[in-house]
């Protein structure tokens, strides 16, 4: 008899081991699902948080899209890369100057030429002054016309040959 209890005791803690190990399969399951959901939603989500003025939509879609990096970094890639209508030590003047004005960031793409670059924007008023008057003192270029400042996070630079 003796035995008979300790059979039914190890059976017991069979299914009960069986159960938990059930349960932790499923939690498992659901976790990596909803990790894998969320995964595909943030890489094929073109949608960005926040409030977004002028064309930042499209410049936040168009970096994510592209090959965008840090512009300085981006000419250092390659030998050969500038910016439309300067050398390369007049790519880099440019980009320098930009962030003199106060430019958080200056964004490059393109294999070997950028027509325009992106900055990021200051949030200081008299930083934002200066690039947006810079950008308007360059004119309109039929890649990126002329901007107002309407608390946007990007201002497109268009380049001159």
């Amino acid at each position: 008899m003796s035995s008979g209890r300790r059979w039914d005791a190890t059976t017991e803690e069979q299914t009960h081991s069986g159960r938990v190990k059930t349960i932790a399969g499923v939690v498992i399951t659901l976790l990596a699902t909803g990790a894998g959901l969320i995964y595909l939603w943030h890489y094929n989500n073109k949608q960005f948080p926040g409030p977004l003025a002028g064309d930042d939509a499209e410049l936040l879609e168009f970096m994510h899209d592209s090959d965008a990096r840090e512009a300085r970094q981006w000419l250092k890639e390659r030998d050969a890369r500038s910016l439309l209508g300067m050398s390369r030590d007049q790519s880099t003047r440019f980009i320098d100057q930009l962030y003199e004005l106060g430019a958080k960031r200056v964004i490059a793409y393109g294999g070997q030429v950028s027509a325009t670059v992106i900055v990021e924007l200051p949030d200081a008023k008299s930083q934002r002054t200066a690039l947006f008057d810079f950008q308007n003192r360059r004119g309109m270029s039929g890649l990126a016309p002329i901007a107002s400042d309407i608390g946007q996070r990007y201002l497109l630079v268009g380049l001159k040959v």
